[in-house]
């Protein structure tokens, strides 16, 4: 490739694109800026690269980071190596806080993530955050220009399985840094989700909730919705939902899903022989399918599913 493409803030060289690999160069012709540096550290700021993505370190601090979209041959991680950089120290106008100052010196430079697929070619992000605290925290460097060197694990197997149109073609060469070698890695995935090859023996009955709260199914309600049996051990009674409980499925790539349907708590009530009778009913908490949640530091999110209004349960007796 003969000269300079512009991605998101950073100019770049493909020098060498094969099956084992590509080879390229950055060049970052920008400065750094330090937005809103007065409120600091009593609010947020920005450390300002042109046109470069962000992501936000702590309360405090967000910084720039450069990201392309890779092809592989596999859906394996390759190897990411970094040489021939020329750094450039900055003294910033404040010093960093205890906490972002080792937030920076102990983030990765270089990350490749969120390995997956794209339209059936495996694929990966790499990531390169240009900034680098110094010895003291009113120093940093910033990354001027460096040679990447992507190592792919292993050679792709497959043959490509039908050929592509001038629109396809020009969609994968655009998505991806190596486009042209990821046109050659065309492959239909195998579906690995396991479903069973028969029911268990029993009856199903669909519940529909839209609100968070204690729901009761009462022995009457079901009689009506169609249970055949008069008195059913309540052993046998069981209670489903899908894997999120109602809420919109992670967008994050190669998170893993449950094959099937996930068991939910119950109670019966009424039912001290042991039988679920006349006169008896069955709570559970429902859930809507958008709401709060705490993620995994315990910091309360809302979470909306786009994709439907209504979640619902299945009844297994």
């Amino acid at each position: 490739m003969v000269g300079y493409s512009f991605v998101f803030g950073i100019e770049y060289n493909l020098i060498e694109e094969t099956d084992e690999g590509i080879y390229f160069h950055i060049k970052n012709e920008s400065s750094l800026k330090w937005k809103s540096s007065e409120n600091y550290p009593n609010s947020e700021s920005v450390l300002y690269i042109n046109d470069a993505r962000f992501v936000k370190i702590s309360d405090n601090l967000i910084i720039p980071y450069w990201q392309w979209t890779i092809a592989l041959p596999t859906p394996d991680k390759p190897k990411v190596t970094i040489s021939n950089f020329n750094f450039i120290k900055i003294t910033l106008e404040k010093s960093l806080t205890d906490k972002d100052y080792l937030i920076l010196k102990e983030k990765e430079p270089i990350q490749f993530t969120n390995t997956g697929f794209l339209r059936d070619i495996s694929g990966g992000i790499l990531e390169i955050y240009p900034i680098q605290v110094g010895k003291n925290p009113n120093e940093i460097t910033l990354l001027k220009s460096a040679d990447i060197r992507i190592q792919f694990i292993k050679k792709s197997s497959v043959q490509k399985s039908k050929k592509l149109n001038q629109e396809q073609e020009r969609f994968f060469e655009k998505s991806f840094l190596n486009g042209k070698s990821a046109t050659k890695w065309l492959h239909p995935r195998i579906k690995t989700l396991k479903k069973p090859v028969q029911f268990p023996q029993g009856q199903w009955i669909k519940i529909t909730v839209k609100d968070d709260g204690i729901y009761a199914l009462s022995y009457d309600e079901l009689q009506s919705a169609g249970m055949g049996e008069n008195s059913i051990d309540t052993d046998r009674i069981y209670l489903y939902s899908n894997s999120t409980g109602g809420r919109e499925l992670s967008s994050q790539i190669g998170i893993e899903v449950p094959d099937n349907l996930v068991e939910n708590s119950r109670k019966i009530i009424g039912s001290e022989n042991g039988y679920f009778s006349s006169g008896d009913s069955i709570i559970f908490w429902g859930r809507s399918t958008s709401g709060v949640d705490a993620d995994s530091n315990g910091t309360l999110r809302f979470n909306r599913n786009c994709y439907s209004l209504e979640n619902y349960y299945w009844l297994f007796l």
